[in-house]
């Protein structure tokens, strides 16, 4: 192509590299986004299954939750509690 008098070929060329830059440029916000919503939906999914769950159990055991989930210092799994001491093991032999 040859640019006439009024140079529309390099604007035309010109523009197409702009929108480039500007593509690579908010491109990877638009995929971090993307990222975000399905980290979003993920968790939206694993708090309705969650409830799901204790739904059924309610259900099934008399509308009680579990005892761990009722108390206020709750520890779930029976995990020692952190502020108690640690009992020493049998010491080895010097």
């Amino acid at each position: 192509m040859k640019p006439n008098s009024d140079g529309e070929p390099l604007f035309a060329f010109l523009g197409i590299i702009v929108i480039a830059i500007i593509a690579i440029i908010v491109g990877p916000m638009l995929w971090k986004q993307h990222q975000e919503e399905k980290r979003r939906r993920a968790a939206i999914k694993n708090l309705q299954q969650l409830s799901k769950a204790l739904t059924s159990y309610t259900e099934s055991y008399g509308d009680f939750l579990p005892d761990h989930m009722l108390t206020e210092d709750a520890v779930p799994f029976d995990m020692p509690d952190p502020t108690e001491s640690v009992e020493e093991g049998p010491s080895s032999p010097d």
